[in-house]
């Protein structure tokens, strides 16, 4: 599987799985998986030359590569009405943390559900991935 395929279906798998886990009441965990989703969704864009040239980027990884796809992205008009990168990061950590008290988390998966559709990771048909194991965390 090419990495364009991979990062794609990791988005994806990774979007239904933080869609369970919300349902589940594990806002925690659901939020962290979705902020998977999230990178993964900037890494399988930038993993098409294509698209990567579009943005004015050079091939690459490493620290902070996501953030600078999703700036280019910015720079592009694509990432409107989409989640906040630095507010989303910050909402992960505090998930991982478990420090969630009172906290909306609402409206950053609907801005990070527009902007995957945005950018083509979402709608997706659920047929496409692999079934979920029936005692999935």
């Amino acid at each position: 599987m090419s990495t364009v395929d991979t990062e794609l279906m990791r988005a994806r798998l990774h979007v239904r799985a933080g869609h369970r886990r919300l349902r589940q009441g594990k806002a925690g965990a659901g939020i962290s998986v979705m902020y998977d989703a999230f990178l993964a969704s900037l890494r399988w864009f930038a993993a098409s030359p294509e698209r990567l040239a579009g943005l004015g980027l050079p091939e690459g990884d490493g620290y902070d590569y996501e953030r600078r796809v999703y700036d280019a992205l910015a720079r592009a008009g694509l990432t409107e009405g989409g989640p906040d990168f630095g507010s989303f990061e910050e909402l992960s950590e505090r998930a991982l943390e478990k420090d969630l008290a009172g906290l909306d988390y609402q409206p950053t998966i609907i801005q990070l559900e527009h902007f995957l559709t945005n950018i083509g990771v979402m709608p997706f048909d659920e047929d496409s991935l692999p079934p979920e194991a029936p005692d999935a965390p």
